[in-house]
């Protein structure tokens, strides 16, 4: 019987690479928070509401295959799409959501200025703050309308359209209100960024009122007409009442002084 020949060094190797274990891919929570943000917030929404018991996959990948593989809530779209690596990462950021990654908050959800006159300005404010450790990095701060908006907004810094904001920082975004016509209206303030929570919208709203007039002059009220005392004619006035009984008897007086200065002057 002949004896096996031993493995050349070569050859065996060869065999040992063939047998050794594969490396494990390292889970990275930033891919996938990417890909749960592309393929699951559809259904899930933001990971920390556990719309759909999403956080059971945390940090378990098997949870995420079977339910693609038992096309649970139509996951099975899903089964082509996903690799084995990807579904390590998805459940790598499903573990820690909040993390190191950038998070975006505002003070309100939503700014109504009220009742505005045309052609007057009201004003407004909402704080955007990075609300995690990690720098948040703005890139675009818009109105939903555009410019034919009668909503503006304007800001320093990341708050101004573009720029970062260190973890825990914050910067005021100013938004005015100049309506041109009497009537409701509504927009958006749309706040772009890396955020893991997506893209943030504040309402808007406002109304308006008439325009506020222009100042006008007033004349001053007419003086009231003189008291008559009576009847005019020939250029006098005859006195009446009270006032023509003390004339009557003034004449009655002279009168009769009259008469007497003149018996005076014939006895003389």
């Amino acid at each position: 019987m002949t004896k096996p020949r031993p493995l050349a060094p070569a050859a065996l190797a060869l065999l040992c690479a063939a047998v050794a274990p594969v490396a494990v891919h390292a889970q990275d929570a930033t891919a996938g928070k990417a890909l749960y943000t592309q393929h699951c917030t559809g259904c899930h929404g933001n990971p920390l509401n556990n719309q759909n018991n999403v956080l059971n996959a945390a940090g378990n990948p098997g949870v995420i295959a079977n339910a693609i593989a038992a096309n649970k809530g139509g996951m099975g779209a899903l089964k082509n799409l996903l690799s084995t690596a990807n579904l390590n990462d998805i459940a790598a950021y499903l573990a820690n959501p909040n993390g190191d990654l950038p998070q975006a908050g505002v003070s309100a959800g939503a700014v109504d200025f009220g009742a505005v006159a045309v052609g007057s300005t009201g004003s407004g404010s909402v704080t955007l703050s990075s609300t995690s450790a990690a720098t948040l990095t703005v890139q675009s701060i818009k109105i939903a309308s555009g410019g034919s908006s009668p909503f503006a907004y304007s800001g320093t810094g990341a708050c101004a359209g573009a720029g970062t904001l260190a973890g825990g920082a914050s910067c005021k975004i100013t938004v005015s209100f100049t309506p041109a016509t009497a009537a409701a209206v509504t927009d958006a303030l749309t706040i772009v960024s890396n955020s893991q929570g997506g893209a943030i919208t504040v309402n808007l709203s406002g109304g308006s009122g008439a325009s506020t007039p222009p100042p006008t002059s007033t004349p001053p009220p007419a003086a009231p007409p003189a008291a008559s005392g009576g009847k005019s004619g020939g250029g006098c006035s005859v006195a009446s009442g009270p006032q023509r009984d003390v004339s009557l008897a003034l004449l009655g007086l002279l009168a009769v002084g009259v008469a007497l200065r003149r018996r005076r002057n014939r006895r003389g």
